[in-house]
């Protein structure tokens, strides 16, 4: 068997190969990681006289963009890895600051299948794709397996890749990239979302392969400024080296300002405008000089890949290791594989307009701070006006056991005025469930100025998002006004009277970031449950202006509610044109400001389609929608996390 190995090593080396071969006896004295950057393509030249440049619009004024940036990755490992299940990093402090070079992240980007690459708002981007050229889209997530040794290429997708509409194909020609060799999209345009990041042809750049956990989560924050060696406070990490840091498996670095790539820069112009060339690296083994073009406290990590050599276009290999990589690789096989899954991995939904797994059956608008159950201290004076305890009451209505955060909430502000166009057909804006910290749809530093001295509430954990058969929980919309009052989940529950078998969750319902929205007393606001799909993703874009229904690609305006699968229940609550809720707000200021009430909901009489409950619709019969049924107007009558006569009949509660 060893002789077989060896003749198949010794032929895979000369001829190159985009899979390792693997010896029993490989060499783990070291602490190698499962996937590691083996080539880095930084700098292109579209010279029209290049037969494999078959992109006709890179030319000409465009000829010194740089459209075809990528990392090549060799999974390094004995096991089956999946790329969707990590992330890339960049950081680009030089080797003379010990405070950030391999120690801090300043941005990062997830991969994720098929349109939801796109890591910014569709809107951005549409502006480029307006033409008969399709966006490309990344292989399904079962696709983004790799295989034991198989080596793949990510493409880092810039501004100039979306300008030019760069494809596939046209990637795949420029660099000779064989059909065999699964390549993805990483969304690299800085210019459209600034979190993201592209790869530099000057200076120093440092890329890394991660991991999520809670510091670096996945879902990062909906904020387009957000920096996590600046803004994730809550998680300093700076005084530990890549090395140490646990999300990092491997990362590589670009550096012009030290030798080899100082010499080849000057050599080429500074920053080799008409160059093609790509920077191949190797694994740290017990043979490994101190060199490769920089150093640095933490060379001698296994995590680390070192740079080898200098490849002109002509000499480049992607997709493939050389020979000197291949025999490497042969040593540092390891058997550890840290991939995080997520909950973001699901099956688009089948629409259920017979029985819907939840059911809204109260919101509370309005809140004023007289009550008697108020045991916030800051809920007074001034701020007693101010609605920090709104929330939405959900019902279970699955007869299983179902996870609340598997499930979203979205929000529309058009009246019934708007039926034919947005009234009960397209969400306006959602916010996904997340358990922990993570609930907080902001950067963490967003929320700081309001807990300098307090700890901030935090969600139940995964496990405990699930809801029994006929269980109910409340969403709590923690808005502005629960920040400025420091609101904590037992006032809340103190406040309402809550039942301890009902759970709260929290729902970032801070409307200073556009994305977020609280619920409304005055004017039309209808509030839907959700399930995720491709169309509305649990990860949304980065972008903090992004509304749903401006997301072109995924317009539903042709389909109501009741039609629309994602939609599990839906409610309205209109102060602003049907009785009775008209009247109601009328009699209380138009707002209802100094009233503590609460709106009661419940299925319709599908045999019973009546258009009354304050609005009329065509979709009015749909059994997911709840039907306003009467309003607790007074703090004493409210009976938070219980269910009325009424709605138990309405449901079919015996």
């Amino acid at each position: 068997m060893k002789r077989i190995i060896s003749s198949v090593l010794a032929v895979l080396m000369l001829l190159g190969s985009n899979f390792i071969p693997f010896s029993a006896g490989a060499d783990n004295t070291l602490d190698y990681p499962e996937l590691v950057i083996t080539e880095i393509g930084v700098d292109q030249y579209g010279d029209a006289a290049n037969a494999k440049n078959t992109n006709t619009k890179y030319s000409g004024p465009n000829a010194s963009r740089d459209p075809y940036e990528f990392i090549e990755i060799c999974n390094n490992s004995d096991k089956k890895v999946n790329i969707y299940d990590y992330m890339l990093a960049y950081q680009g402090t030089g080797s003379d600051d010990a405070d950030f070079f391999e120690s801090s992240v300043q941005e990062y980007t997830p991969f994720h299948p098929g349109k939801d690459w796109a890591d910014a708002p569709y809107g951005a981007i549409a502006k480029y794709w307006t033409g008969s050229v399709p966006m490309p889209e990344n292989p399904a997530y079962e696709a983004g397996e790799i295989a034991p040794g198989e080596v793949f290429v990510v493409w880092m997708f810039n501004e100039v890749s979306n300008s030019l509409n760069c494809t596939f194909e046209q990637f795949r020609n420029f660099w000779s990239v064989d059909q065999s060799v699964k390549v993805f999209i990483l969304d690299a345009d800085g210019a459209d979302a600034e979190m993201n990041f592209s790869l530099k042809n000057s200076k120093t750049g440092t890329y890394a392969v991660m991991v999520q956990s809670e510091r670096f989560p996945k879902r990062r924050s909906s904020d387009k400024a957000y920096y996590p060696e600046s803004d994730n406070k809550h998680h300093n990490y700076f005084k530990k080296t890549y090395e140490e840091l646990p999300e990092i498996v491997n990362w590589a670095v670009v550096d012009y300002k030290t030798e080899p790539l100082k010499s080849f820069s000057e050599s080429n112009g500074g920053e080799m405008s008409q160059t093609n060339f790509t920077v191949s690296y190797l694994p740290e083994t017990t043979n490994s000089k101190e060199g490769n073009g920089y150093r640095t406290t933490s060379f001698a990590s296994g995590k680390r890949s070192h740079l080898s050599k200098i490849s002109l276009y002509a000499e480049a290999t992607v997709g493939k290791l050389d020979a000197e990589q291949t025999a490497a690789f042969a040593k540092t096989v390891t058997g550890t594989v840290r991939g995080v899954k997520s909950h973001e991995i699901y099956t688009d939904p089948e629409n259920n307009d017979t029985k819907p797994d939840l059911l809204i059956t109260r919101i509370s608008p309005d809140q004023y701070a007289s009550a008697s159950g108020n045991k916030n201290p800051e809920y007074t004076g001034s701020r007693s006006g101010n609605d920090p305890f709104e929330f939405i009451e959900v019902y279970n209505n699955s007869g299983k056991e179902i996870n609340i955060y598997d499930y979203m909430v979205g929000y529309q502000g058009a009246n019934a005025a708007a039926v034919s166009t947005y009234f009960e057909r397209l969400v306006q804006e959602y916010t996904a469930i997340f358990p922990g910290d993570d609930w907080i749809d902001a950067p963490w530093g967003q929320y700081d100025s309001y807990w300098t001295d307090r700890t901030m509430p935090v969600n139940p954990g995964y496990e405990e998002g699930v809801l029994k058969a006929g269980e109910i929980c409340l969403l709590w919309f923690y808005n502005f006004d629960s920040h400025a009052n420091h609101a904590r989940i037992d006032e809340f529950r103190s406040f309402w009277k809550v039942p301890e078998n009902a759970k709260v969750f929290l729902v970032d319902a801070d409307s200073n970031l556009d994305k977020n929205f609280n619920i409304k007393n005055s004017a039309t606001g209808t509030y839907v449950i959700m399930k995720p799909s491709s169309r509305y993703p649990q990860r949304r874009s980065n972008d903090e202006t992004l509304d749903t229904e401006n997301a072109k690609r995924f317009w539903s305006l042709d389909l109501t509610y009741a039609d629309m699968p994602e939609v599990v229940s839906w409610a309205v609550v209109d102060f602003g044109c049907y009785e009775p809720l008209y009247s109601f707000s009328g009699n209380n200021s138009n707002s209802s400001f100094s009233t503590n009430y609460t709106l009661l909901y419940a299925p319709g009489d599908p045999a019973k389609p009546e258009f009354v409950n304050g609005f009329k619709t065509t979709s009015f019969v749909s059994p997911k929608r709840c039907h306003f049924s009467s309003v607790t107007k007074t703090y004493a009558e409210s009976s938070v996390g219980v269910l009325n006569e009424a709605q138990k009949a309405a449901i079919g509660i015996k």
